[in-house]
């Protein structure tokens, strides 16, 4: 399970195919290499694989290990061009594609907290704190994630934390005590508040945002002291994988297109 994200820069594969086609073979890839790296070989016997569209729809199919080889060859025949592709983040075939993959682990959800924490200070005054401020000035409330973390008492996991970390927001005006930011929101604003349903997407990040939310990686990934926690969460797979999609927006955002989330 994973969420997969999509440069939407036109080429002749997603003209061909469509996005949401070339995105099924991408995942078919991902899935056969994932059965050639098993310590047991699998054969061409039947079994499940669970895909899961967007934070709230589940669907389960049949597939055999021939069937996802035969999708992942067929993937080279319309990927030639990748190489010199400018939407291309990974450097592989199909390479403005990439996924951040499930369970998010707790490391990087304190990343994320603290980080929000620094930015939400009324004193702040950086490109980053403006992703802090959509969440403000909502409605960003972390339903959807919300939903994501009860769905473990079905035997789902999105996340390693059961239950969401306080990033504690500015006083108000009138003394009272800080609004709390939660990384149920953080992570709603990264991936799911722009419903879109673009070409088999079911969520976007419109270049208009792509500016705060690129500022914001880089405060996170690159500028925040992480102290004595440098080394573990520098281990993070999440924090590995977000690297990626933070270079995804990057590029989006400099041609000018939008980010598919799904």
């Amino acid at each position: 399970m994973a969420i997969d994200f999509c440069v939407d820069y036109a080429c002749e594969a997603k003209e061909h195919l469509g996005t949401q086609g070339l995105l099924e073979l991408t995942q078919a890839r991902i899935a056969f290499e994932a059965t050639q790296r098993s310590n047991t070989r699998r054969r061409e016997a039947d079994f499940w694989t669970r895909i899961v569209r967007g934070p709230e729809k589940d669907h389960v199919e049949m597939v055999t290990v021939g069937q996802l080889r035969r999708r992942s060859n067929r993937l080279v025949e319309f990927t030639a061009g990748c190489d010199g592709c400018p939407a291309n983040v990974t450097g592989r075939a199909a390479g403005c594609f990439g996924r951040v993959t499930y369970p998010i682990d707790a490391a990087t959800e304190r990343r994320l907290a603290a980080g929000a924490a620094l930015l939400a200070a009324p004193d702040v005054a950086t490109p980053a704190r403006t992703f802090v401020q959509w969440i403000e000035d909502g409605p960003v409330d972390g339903a959807r994630v919300r939903r994501m973390r009860a769905a473990v008492k079905k035997g789902v996991r999105f996340f390693e934390l059961a239950e969401p970390l306080a990033a504690p927001g500015p006083v108000s005006d009138q003394g009272g005590a800080p609004a709390a930011l939660t990384t149920d929101q953080i992570i709603e604003l990264m991936f799911f508040s722009f419903p879109s349903g673009l070409r088999g997407f079911h969520f976007s990040v419109p270049h208009a945002a792509l500016g705060s939310h690129r500022a914001f990686f880089e405060f996170i990934l690159n500028t925040l002291d992480l102290g004595d926690r440098r080394a573990a969460l520098e281990r993070s797979t999440t924090t590995e994988e977000l690297r990626w999609y933070a270079r995804a927006v990057e590029i989006a955002e400099r041609l000018g297109v939008d980010l598919l989330v799904d």
